[in-house]
């Protein structure tokens, strides 16, 4: 298994996964968890990473085996919050990110 994160004009960033198989190639792709939000970290922004924005991501992703399951973590968006509320509790959401970012990584178990 190969962790990633799927993205893309049909998709927020969700976690994901695909098989990877050294005779068959990879697999299709399955989403773990989906997005909720886009992404809206401080390195999002031309004034933090340069123009074009070139956003960090991806820092996380793994993949390991134990016994018969497998864990994988990917990075995710698992919440969206609007700017009022995003100011009006503190920069926070509410507890759910950050004030300079609003991924998560997922950790996942699978079982084939």
């Amino acid at each position: 298994m190969i962790a990633f994160t799927v993205l893309g004009a049909d998709n927020f960033p969700s976690a994901g996964y695909a098989s990877l198989d050294a005779k068959v190639g990879v697999g299709d792709i399955h989403v773990v968890s989906a997005g909720l939000g886009p992404d809206d970290g401080f390195t999002a922004y031309k004034a933090e990473v340069s123009n074009p924005p070139r956003t960090r991501w991806g820092d996380y992703g793994a993949t390991a085996v134990d016994g018969s399951s497998i864990w994988i973590a990917s990075e995710y968006i698992g919440q969206t919050c609007n700017l009022s509320t995003y100011v009006a509790t503190g920069f926070t959401c509410n507890g759910t990110r950050t004030s300079l970012g609003n991924w998560y990584t997922r950790i996942s178990k699978l079982t084939p």
